[in-house]
């Protein structure tokens, strides 16, 4: 499991720059605990389950409620490794 930690340890004011550390970390391809973003980011783990259906709800993440857990749609991830490449 790569280092949530060292991931999220740009701290951004805005609220994009909030999400903007989610989807780094997520952007690893792995599944992660909410308790775990929770932590990492600074929010409640209320705050990451509610961003977590939402982004489950739209298509940009697998959200399995049953273990709290979250992984970036592979489409999603590939489609930002591709901005990032061209970038």
């Amino acid at each position: 499991m790569a280092n949530i930690f060292s991931l999220a340890a740009k701290n951004s004011p805005t609220k994009m720059g909030e999400l903007d550390r989610l989807f780094r970390i997520l952007s690893t391809g792995e599944w992660f605990r909410t308790v775990d973003l929770a932590e990492s980011l600074g929010w409640t783990e209320e705050r990451v389950k509610s961003v977590c259906d939402l982004l489950s709800e739209y298509g940009l993440a697998r959200y399995r409620k049953t273990d709290h857990s979250i992984s970036l749609d592979p489409r999603l991830k590939k489609l930002m490794f591709e901005l990032d490449r061209i970038s």
